[in-house]
């Protein structure tokens, strides 16, 4: 596929940032640099946009978080095994107005951390 060069409006169109802070971007390296075209005038490659696009996204999917009464089901086990972590604090959970909420990553380390206790309730 050829490469594209893409012009401000569209890129501003594309990221949802604004002006301001797409430059702001450039300027500390967190956002690809623009190629000149003339004398007044410049583009950034379709490629490398597209590319920090889908790692904006890769980082908040990771970051995500889920309802903790959902947690016990993503990693095996029965609410009445998990509450005793939640209330030590062992498993980390924050609230969100009058939800309780687990970020997916600190669920699936601490999975990781007693995989073994989980397992043995499966069987």
């Amino acid at each position: 596929m050829a490469k594209r060069i893409i012009r401000l409006i569209k890129v501003l169109g594309r990221t949802g940032l604004s002006r301001s802070s797409l430059y702001a971007g450039v300027a500390d390296g967190t956002f690809p640099a623009q190629i000149p075209l003339g004398a007044r005038a410049v583009g950034w490659n379709e490629d490398e946009v597209d590319a920090w696009i889908e790692a904006r996204i890769a980082e908040a999917e990771a970051h995500a978080s889920m309802h903790i009464d959902k947690a016990p089901e993503e990693i095996g086990t029965t609410p009445e095994k998990l509450q005793p972590f939640i209330e030590s604090g062992e498993l980390l959970t924050f609230k969100v107005g009058r939800h309780k909420l687990v970020k997916k990553t600190v669920l699936a380390v601490f999975s990781k951390k007693h995989a073994a206790a989980f397992q043995a309730d499966a069987a």
